[in-house]
């Protein structure tokens, strides 16, 4: 009892001094470090980056770049300006490559005994999971919990014992809106590109970047984009289609000299170059 009792007396003696530091004037708190503020648009700055890069993982560096760059047009334009609010889309799925393998090959992934297949994942840090498709069986996909270069991935499994065929998981869309980034000098570039006509027409929408502010420089339609019911009003029966010819030859002849690199880079993002695939012969 009288252990227990002296135990109890040290640690009051602890506290209580530890209170009347706090109490003087001159004591001074230390207060925990701040916790960095996580990226807004992490996702998207994180695939722009695979995307420029070309490599595995997306470099902190420009990730963070292209987040600040993004923040600042959208907080700047985006009310004014709603094609600014465009997600980035590519032509692939982030970290998602398809793998067909052999029976033997099957066999040992699922059983996780391929000492090798199990440093490839191991080292890409990805999960391999099984498609179980009955029509097209010994079907492999793989996914991770970060932002991964497909293309990349890929590349680990050519060539492997057992895979017949590996290729980046395409997304399946009818037309492509998105952005696409360009560094010009001490200007960096945003084009965003927002769907207006049935899959074959855009707005597009062309931003600066210089040092801390975004610059709107321009939209341009490639379609009729106003008022319907003013349009069949004052152009009745068939006369409006061609009002609509006569607008969008208009609109492409007097097309700001941007636009066609605005086509040009956010097309280069979903062009067929920025797909794999790798067969056995």
């Amino acid at each position: 009892m009288k252990r227990l009792h002296k135990i109890l007396l040290a640690v009051t003696v602890a506290v209580t001094t530890f209170v009347l530091l706090l109490s003087c004037g001159d004591a001074k708190i230390i207060q925990p470090p701040e916790q960095p503020e996580s990226l807004r648009y992490r996702n998207e700055a994180e695939q722009m980056a695979l995307v420029i890069q070309g490599t595995l993982r997306p470099s902190e560096w420009l990730t963070k770049q292209i987040n600040d760059e993004l923040v600042l047009i959208r907080d700047t334009w985006g009310d004014s300006i709603p094609t600014a609010m465009q997600d980035f889309e590519t032509a692939w799925i982030a970290s998602e490559v398809d793998i067909r393998v052999d029976t033997a090959l099957y066999i040992q992934v699922i059983a996780g005994s391929n000492s090798e297949w199990n440093d490839i994942t191991s080292q890409l840090k990805i999960r391999v999971m099984d498609r179980a498709y009955s029509f097209y069986p010994r079907l492999l996909y793989t996914e991770s919990d970060e932002n991964l270069h497909p293309v990349r991935v890929a590349q680990y499994f050519v060539g492997f014992p057992g895979v017949q065929y590996v290729q980046t998981a395409e997304v399946g869309r009818a037309w492509f809106d998105g952005l696409a980034r360009k560094v010009a000098g001490d200007t960096v570039k945003y084009y965003f590109r927002h769907i207006l006509c049935l899959a074959t027409s855009f707005r597009y929408a062309y931003f600066n970047v210089i040092g801390d502010t975004a610059i709107f420089r321009g939209t341009y339609d490639e379609c009729w984009s106003g008022d319907l019911e003013w349009l069949f009003e004052n152009y009745p029966g068939n006369d409006y289609l061609a009002f609509l010819e006569n607008w969008e030859d208009s609109a492409y002849a007097n097309r700001p000299e941007w636009v066609d690199e605005a086509r040009h880079e956010i097309s280069n993002i979903d062009g067929p170059n920025n797909l794999f695939h790798w067969q056995r012969p």
